[in-house]
Formats: structure tokens, C-alpha cells, sequence
């Protein structure tokens, strides 16, 4: 459980930081994934940290499991090595996506103090088939940030998030292989070059397409 990490590290004294701790906003279409990326700036060093953001399930959704609770997680720059298992070499991180719909909780706990600025981890979500074409906010909330001598930071600032939900303005045209929004017989040459298939077309200066055999 992520709770108990965190009662390890009982504190009587408290630390004043300037530290801040964001969620990024992006833009993504309907069916789409969107990556919210959790960073820390001005960081005063983890020793512990346990944080929650919250999504609207009926807008975003995102993968992860008891079996697999990293499905959906990268670990950012100043997380690389960190892993859900017990490791006196590195931080262990651990992620859950699936108890609550609507919550994602966040775990961290390091034997030594983590005091780069970046990236902590990305959290992939997908834009639901029937959402809104509308904003929809994250919001982050910090349970528990500490060093390694159980001295709780104060004075952090914490920003949340936003997936701003676009249409899709250029749907697939299928069977337009070059991309060049409509089909032509240049697809149709590209279709039969990806199958490994040469035939006669208009005369090209310096190009010959031969028939097999």
C-alpha cells in the first residue's frame, strides 16, 4: 500500500521551500492518448513524497492494473531508475491507477535525497470516444513531501492540469498512402511498391517500372 511508505516518515519539524510541483496541460482529439507529465522545480530534495491527481473517468481513461500498475507510466529524467520493488540502489516509485476511477495515487520514497529539477514521471491517458469536445482539468494534491530526516517541506505551490479536447480536423482518408488528402494513382502505385509489385505507368524521365517476368 502507498500509505504505509509514508508512516515511516513521521515528522515533528517542518521545512519552508519554494519548491513547485505542476502538471503540464496539452491538447489531444477524441480517441487520442494525451501524456500529463508531473515535474518538480526548485526541488529541495525527496526523501518521501506521495501525491494525487484526479481526472474526470467519464472523459479520460487510463490502463494499469494490480498486475501491471506501470502499464500507463514513464518515469521522467529525475525518476529513470526508480522501480515498484525494493532496491537499496534506487528510488522506489509506486503507481495506482485502478483502485478508484478518477484518482491516481503517487508514491515515492528514496534512501537518499532526489534534488534534480524535471521531470518525475509522465501518466498516459486516452480521451474517451464519446468526450466533449471541451476542456477537461487534473488536479494535483500533495499527501505527503518530505527529505530523508522525516522533516515535512511547507511552502511549495502546486499547479494542476488541463487536456484541452480539439476535433479531429483531418480524418483518415483510407487508401491515401502519400498523405496528400485525396486518392490518386500514385496510392495505387505506392500499394503495389509496398507489396513489392513493379508495373508500367505514365513515362518518367530516368523511371521505368518493368512487369514481372
Amino acid at each position: 500500500c502507498i500509505c504505509m511508505i509514508f508512516a515511516l516518515a513521521i515528522s515533528a519539524s517542518a521545512e519552508e521551500t519554494n519548491a513547485q510541483i505542476s502538471l503540464n496541460s496539452t491538447k489531444a482529439m477524441v480517441g487520442e492518448t494525451a501524456d500529463i507529465t508531473v515535474s518538480i522545480n526548485n526541488n529541495p530534495g525527496i526523501g518521501a513524497l506521495g501525491l494525487i491527481v484526479k481526472y474526470n473517468p467519464d472523459v479520460l481513461s487510463i490502463g494499469g492494473s494490480a498486475s501491471n500498475p506501470n502499464e500507463c507510466i514513464v518515469n521522467g529524467s529525475v525518476l529513470g531508475n526508480a522501480t515498484g520493488e525494493a532496491d537499496a540502489q534506487n528510488p522506489i516509485l509506486l503507481v495506482n491507477t485502478y483502485t478508484t476511477p478518477g484518482e491516481i495515487y503517487i508514491g515515492l520514497i528514496s534512501s537518499s535525497n532526489i534534488s534534480e529539477n524535471g521531470e518525475l514521471l509522465t501518466l498516459r491517458f486516452t480521451v474517451k470516444s464519446n468526450a466533449d469536445i471541451a476542456d477537461t482539468d487534473l488536479t494535483l494534491t500533495v499527501e505527503d513531501f518530505s527529505d530523508t530526516n522525516a522533516e515535512f517541506y511547507t511552502g511549495y505551490t502546486v499547479e494542476n492540469g488541463r487536456i484541452t479536447i480539439t476535433e479531429n480536423t483531418d480524418p483518415m482518408i483510407f487508401g491515401d498512402i502519400d498523405g496528400n488528402g485525396s486518392v490518386t494513382s500514385s496510392d495505387a502505385l505506392k500499394a503495389l511498391h509496398k507489396q513489392g509489385i513493379q508495373a508500367i505507368a505514365d513515362w518518367v524521365p530516368d523511371q521505368l517500372y518493368q512487369l514481372p517476368g
